[in-house]
């Protein structure tokens, strides 16, 4: 493919499922960032997880060296999340804060970028990362990060396809990722 699908959007609107989805019924492939945070449960596929001692040696390698093998790179609530820049060729979607994909944009990459901006309003988001296990506390945390972290104005306008994840079923969202996906690819 010629293009990364950079799916972008706060904690709660759909972004995991969209993208397993996509995966599973279209055979694309999700770039997995590492990331030195615990499994959220035995489902938890959406990353290659490390321990912060192997982040440290991938960090004092050679390549890595004042992080210029990295694609993207963020810090989060104790964890570091980033992907490589040889992980790009390889994938199609990557599901990406808006930090990292600011720091992609800066890349010269092996594929172009599309940014996938998806949003939901807080009482949706509340319910969906309540129902998928994480405690108040730790949703209340999400909820004001995601505050801080994401310009909603300005990734509405940059954004390629936008897409409100409100009452919509996780089918709905593949469909129309998917559309977008071949519609890009043609050129169209």
């Amino acid at each position: 493919m010629k293009n990364l699908y950079c799916f972008i959007g706060p904690s709660g609107v759909g972004k995991d499922a969209i993208v397993s989805g996509l995966e599973r019924q279209y055979g694309y492939k999700q770039l997995k960032s590492y990331t030195t945070r615990p499994k959220r449960n035995d489902d938890d596929i959406g990353h290659i997880f490390i321990s912060k001692e192997e982040f440290g040696k991938m960090s004092d390698d050679v390549f890595f060296n004042d992080f210029k093998g990295f694609a993207a790179y963020s810090y989060f609530d104790g964890n570091y999340y980033f992907a490589t820049v040889d992980q790009i060729q390889d994938n199609d979607l990557y599901i990406v804060d808006q930090k990292g994909f600011d720091e992609l944009k800066k890349k010269e990459l092996p594929k172009k970028l599309k940014l996938f901006y998806l949003c939901a309003s807080e009482m949706t988001r509340n319910r969906r990362m309540i129902h998928r296990g994480d405690s108040i506390e730790q949703v209340r945390q999400r909820i004001e990060y995601d505050k801080k972290m994401f310009d909603h104005d300005r990734l509405s306008k940059e954004a390629d396809k936008i897409f409100l994840n409100e009452r919509r079923s996780i089918e709905e969202g593949i469909t129309f990722f998917h559309q977008c996906i071949e519609n890009y690819e043609r050129g169209d």
